[in-house]
C-alpha cells in the first residue's frame, strides 16, 4: 500500500487502511459493480446520546465493515467484517469480537454469507471465492 504512505490515509488506523485496500481491489477488479461494495457506518465514538440516535436511525452493534451486494448461486449477499493483519481477540476486544462473529450467524441464517477477515490478503480470498459464484 505505498499509495497510502504519501498521503494523510497512512495516519489512519491499520483497520481503515486494511478496508481501503480492500475496497479498491473490490472496485479494480469488477468496475461494473463499483456500487454494489458499500460500507456500514458502525462505530466511532460517540456519546451516549449519539449512541442511543445511531441505534434508531438503524445502526446495528456487531454489524460487519462491508457488504458486497451482489448474490451468488447460494446466497443473497457478503457481509465482511475486517480486521487488521496482526488482529488477535484478547480479553478486551473479546466480547465486542463475539457481537461480530453472531452478526455473521445471524446473517447466514438469513440467507447470506459472511466473514470475519484478517488482513486484506484475506479479505480478497473471501471476496474471491464469494464472487467465483455470484450471478451478475
Amino acid at each position: 500500500m505505498a499509495w497510502a504512505k504519501t498521503s494523510k490515509v497512512s495516519q489512519l488506523y491499520p483497520e481503515t487502511l486494511t478496508q481501503i485496500a480492500i475496497v479498491k481491489w473490490f472496485r479494480l477488479q469488477y468496475p461494473g459493480l463499483y456500487d454494489h461494495i458499500i460500507k456500514i457506518g458502525n462505530g466511532g465514538r460517540k456519546t451516549a446520546q449519539g449512541h442511543l440516535l445511531s441505534g434508531r436511525m438503524g445502526e446495528v452493534v456487531g454489524a460487519s465493515d462491508l457488504f458486497i451486494a451482489v448474490p451468488s448461486l447460494e446466497f443473497s449477499g457478503l457481509w465482511l467484517e475486517v480486521k487488521p493483519e496482526k488482529f488477535k481477540i484478547v480479553p478486551s476486544n473479546a466480547a465486542h469480537a463475539q457481537r461480530q462473529l453472531d452478526f455473521i450467524d445471524k446473517m447466514k441464517c438469513a440467507g447470506y454469507d459472511g466473514e470475519m477477515v484478517i488482513g486484506s490478503k484475506e479479505g480478497i480470498d473471501a471476496i474471491k471465492s464469494y464472487m467465483s459464484g455470484a450471478v451478475f
